[in-house]
């Protein structure tokens, strides 16, 4: 009977060795499963997140030269209100260059009528001037007749 018993516990001891070796060898699995899936998982992540942001600089980068921006970022999140704020001044900025232009172009046609009136006016007062020499000439002449006459 003990040598069965024995017999029992060697197979029984035998099995736990079994089963604890196969646990282990789970475990080992499990972790080096788990460390893969956490791998992928950061390189997904750091992937999508360093394109987003890499176009997020793009972006700042063409704002700054004043070039037309890349497409907006997808998504609801810090990096996607960025690239929209971005858009959104590139879009104020090329309206404000509009306006400038206008602007100028109002104020280059303003100061071409404004020398025009400047030439016309000079030319009334050179007009002007002619007139009122030959017209004090012309009334001298006789006047200094009269003083003449008068002395006499």
């Amino acid at each position: 009977f003990q040598n069965e018993e024995l017999r029992m516990d060697a197979v029984r001891s035998a099995q736990a060795a079994q089963a604890l070796a196969d646990q282990q060898h789970l475990t080992a699995a499990v972790v080096l499963g788990s460390l893969v899936m956490t791998a992928l998982a950061v390189f997904l992540f750091t992937r999508g997140l360093r394109g987003r942001l890499a176009r997020l600089s793009d972006n700042a980068a063409r704002l700054a030269q004043s070039a037309p921006l890349g497409p907006p970022s997808p998504g609801n999140d810090e990096i996607a209100q960025l690239d929209e704020i971005l858009h959104d001044t590139s879009r104020r900025l090329l309206e404000f260059e509009r306006l400038q232009a206008r602007f100028q172009s109002d104020l280059s046609r303003r100061a071409g009528e404004l020398a025009r009136t400047n030439e016309t006016l000079h030319q009334q007062m050179q007009e002007n001037e002619m007139f009122i020499y030959s017209v004090s000439h012309d009334l001298r002449a006789p006047l200094v007749n009269l003083q003449g006459f008068s002395k006499e």
